[in-house]
């Protein structure tokens, strides 16, 4: 940012791009910014498309932006299509979807096979395992019902350093009705650390006059709704 300020534009954008490939939404979203004002839309266009995968229930910024450059390039039905996603919220499940991480890793099997070996020879050199490691884990239980052992994965996650790792598990149980495990773990994603679970429950139930007595107050130590002392 500070050198896209003083207007050296290529290496504010080198230093975006080598964010992006951590997987970083903001910076992608500002890629497709300097795409644009560059004239490139096409190139905005991509790089939108990966913040939306990577962006999670904080898609709605870049969904919008793309429904605005397919509306611009005449596609009037892609672009009320990104339109009514980005409404949605958090009811979406932006990420790459899992089946298709399964199939680039040679099946079901084979992608928690790896994922094992990956995290046991890490835990066995001395280091911990890589926290996208036991995030991905925990989905992979998650979906073939293993839910313990999913949370296990998750908690393990978030005290190797990704407080976000429940989040996946939270909108997963959260999209199939299960609405009572999905609070469970957004409360047990806050004592981690985390704090967008809770936002995720707020824009799903915005309806829920409960949620958003939460969402302003907060909440007390023991997990109960904070009181209006104002």
């Amino acid at each position: 940012m500070l050198l896209r300020a003083r207007g050296e534009i290529d290496e504010a954008e080198r230093w975006l791009i080598l964010a992006a490939g951590k997987h970083d939404a903001k910076a992608q979203q500002l890629l497709a910014q300097l795409a644009e004002s560059q004239g490139d839309n096409a190139r905005a266009e991509k790089w939108l498309r990966e913040a939306v995968e990577t962006a999670g229930f904080e898609q709605a910024w870049p969904l919008r932006q793309l429904a605005r450059l397919r509306s611009e390039a005449g596609d009037a039905r892609e672009a009320a299509e990104l339109r009514a996603r980005a409404m949605k919220g958090s009811q979406i499940f932006t990420r790459r979807p899992l089946w298709d991480i399964q199939q680039r890793s040679g099946g079901a099997d084979k992608l928690e096979q790896n994922l094992r070996r990956r995290v046991s020879e890490a835990e066995l050199a001395g280091h911990g395992a890589d926290p996208r490691d036991l995030v991905l884990l925990a989905e992979v239980c998650e979906d073939k019902g293993n839910h313990d052992e999913a949370e296990a994965f998750a908690e393990r996650a978030a005290w190797a350093g990704d407080v976000s790792a429940f989040e996946n598990l939270v909108v997963v149980r959260g999209n199939s009705g299960q609405d009572q495990e999905a609070e469970r773990l957004a409360r047990r994603a806050t004592d981690a650390g985390d704090r967008n679970c809770l936002i995720i429950i707020f824009d799903a139930y915005t309806d829920d006059p409960r949620w958003q007595r939460i969402r302003r107050f907060g909440l007390e130590p023991d997990g109960g709704t904070a009181t209006d002392w104002f």
